[in-house]
């Protein structure tokens, strides 16, 4: 998976030495470009799938998407680690073909003009690294069917199991959404200075001044949308946060005293709002003559937030 995803974001280059086909032997596919392996494009991945594994010549997996940006290419990459071949003559064993069709156009990997992919060609029976790449404007919701065919397997490219013909594969999909879903995950991570006291002596703190203390918090959120032509509904839930609190007691010294301490995490669901909040838990200590702490009543509040989930 490193690897395709790596040269699928690859830059092509244009200089002296270069300018070429891909993929040569001057630039293979292009200068690594790290912006985009990062980048916020929807991307389809299939990684070692145990499902898609491959354990007899001829037998093809099929990954249909859409287009999600008209702005941006569309590229495709395939790699898989082949069983180790001779040392003379052909070194590869296990052969596998991609396929790119679009708009009724099949585009073959490792077939290029230049920096993009053209129709006609010849599959590549060498490499263990095929491309598609297509420049950028086709429409939003074209649909693209990634054909990935077992052309030969003749050995054993996935060892450990049970077979003993077999071979597995990964491959990116830059610009591609699966369907008309799209989801993702988003996290943050805060630090905080917040803190607060209740000196009045009321409630859990009665007797006795609370002093309570947020230093860092983390989120986490999925998201789920559903695409239908350059239209987006969405909706995000399943919200779990985390934190470290610190929260003392002072006056620790006298009839009673109080400790309040923040779990600082909440389970939220896919909604317009997301109940339940925050969860407290608020602990109380007396102080008996003796100086040895009796716990007492321990509890615990719970907070119904009306925070919209989107």
């Amino acid at each position: 998976m490193t690897k395709a995803v790596l040269t699928n974001a690859a830059h092509y280059m244009n200089g002296t030495g270069a300018n070429d086909a891909l993929p040569s032997n001057n630039q293979g596919l292009g200068l690594m470009d790290l912006d985009r392996s990062f980048d916020s494009v929807s991307r389809i991945l299939s990684d070692e799938d145990g499902a898609r594994m491959f354990t007899a010549t001829g037998q093809i997996q099929v990954l249909t998407g859409a287009v999600v940006d008209a702005t941006q290419p569309l590229r495709i990459s395939l790699a898989w680690t082949d069983q180790p071949g001779p040392t003379s003559g052909a070194a590869w064993v296990n052969n596998l073909d991609l396929t790119v069709t679009v708009n009724g156009s099949e585009y073959k990997g490792n077939v290029f003009s230049g920096a993009n992919s053209v129709t006609g060609g010849s599959a590549d029976p060498s490499n263990n690294l095929e491309s598609v790449f297509l420049p950028a404007g086709l429409p939003v919701g074209t649909v693209v069917a990634i054909t990935v065919t077992a052309a030969n397997i003749a050995g054993d490219g996935v060892p450990g199991n049970a077979s003993a013909l077999d071979q597995d594969f990964a491959l990116v999909g830059y610009n591609l959404q699966t369907g008309t879903w799209v989801w993702g995950l988003e996290a943050d991570f805060d630090y905080s200075g917040m803190k607060g006291s209740d000196s009045s002596g009321t409630g859990v703190c009665a007797g006795a001044g609370c002093e309570s203390k947020l230093t860092w918090f983390g989120t986490g959120r999925g998201r789920i949308g559903f695409r239908a032509g350059s239209i987006h509904f969405g909706a995000s839930g399943v919200e779990h946060r985390q934190g470290n609190g610190h929260a003392q007691a002072d006056h620790l010294i006298g009839a009673r005293a109080a400790a309040h301490l923040s779990t600082g995490q909440a389970q939220r669901g896919i909604g317009d709002t997301c109940p339940p909040g925050d969860l407290h838990a608020r602990l109380c200590a007396r102080l008996l003559g003796t100086g040895l702490p009796q716990f007492g009543q321990f509890v615990e509040e719970q907070r119904r937030d009306t925070v919209k989930c989107w």
